[in-house]
């Protein structure tokens, strides 16, 4: 028996299998035990076989782990096949502790919501373009979009309606949590920080 031309194909994808491609859109990378929240080992097996998830090796706490991510040729298959997702972006890594904190936050979301809710998470650059809309309509936009070029704001990591969410590092300091907090002048909701 020859190899498979496919392991994943389009109209076999479950429901299962597009709410982790999308929680892996929001959170950038995820471990091994995070993505068997969603689907089985051997389906994550075949999303790499497919080239369209990435193995990375990773020393976590002293242990190498295994995490996973979008390849960019993975991300354009998500666009090319699954409709909702076609004009969506991907959230830009951070950094791998940081975004499975993220990742991890945004699981906590997707076990209370339906898939149809989930379609409204947003990854940051999907806020940014929120944020510059916002600023359009209002009286001191200008003032905001100034602010926001100048880095004296900064767009939180994700979101849900109007929750927002920040995963932050050590290496954060107060000035950048607080253009954060400065970005809700604009965006509105609430922040939640949480540290990785």
């Amino acid at each position: 028996m020859g190899r498979k031309s496919h392991y994943i194909l389009p109209d076999n994808l479950k429901l299962s299998d597009k709410i982790f491609i999308n929680t892996l859109r929001c959170g950038g990378y995820a471990t091994r035990e995070q993505i068997l929240h969603y689907i089985t080992g051997n389906r994550l097996r075949n999303y790499c076989n497919e080239k369209i998830i990435s193995k990375n090796w990773v020393v976590i706490n002293n242990k190498p782990q295994s995490v996973y991510c979008f390849t960019e040729n993975g991300k354009e298959w998500v666009r090319n096949n699954i409709p909702e997702l076609s004009d969506r972006k991907f959230y830009s890594s951070t950094g791998i502790n940081h975004d499975l904190k993220l990742f991890e936050h945004i699981q906590s979301y997707t076990d209370k919501l339906s898939y149809e809710e989930q379609l409204k998470f947003r990854t940051e650059s999907e806020n940014r373009d929120l944020f510059k809309e916002l600023c359009k309509e209002m009286e001191q936009g200008q003032y905001y979009l100034e602010q926001l070029h100048e880095h004296n704001i900064s767009i939180p990591d994700f979101s849900y309606e109007n929750e927002y969410v920040e995963a932050i590092t050590n290496n954060y300091g107060d000035l950048v949590i607080q253009s954060k907090f400065d970005s809700m002048a604009v965006l509105g909701g609430s922040l939640t920080i949480i540290k990785s």
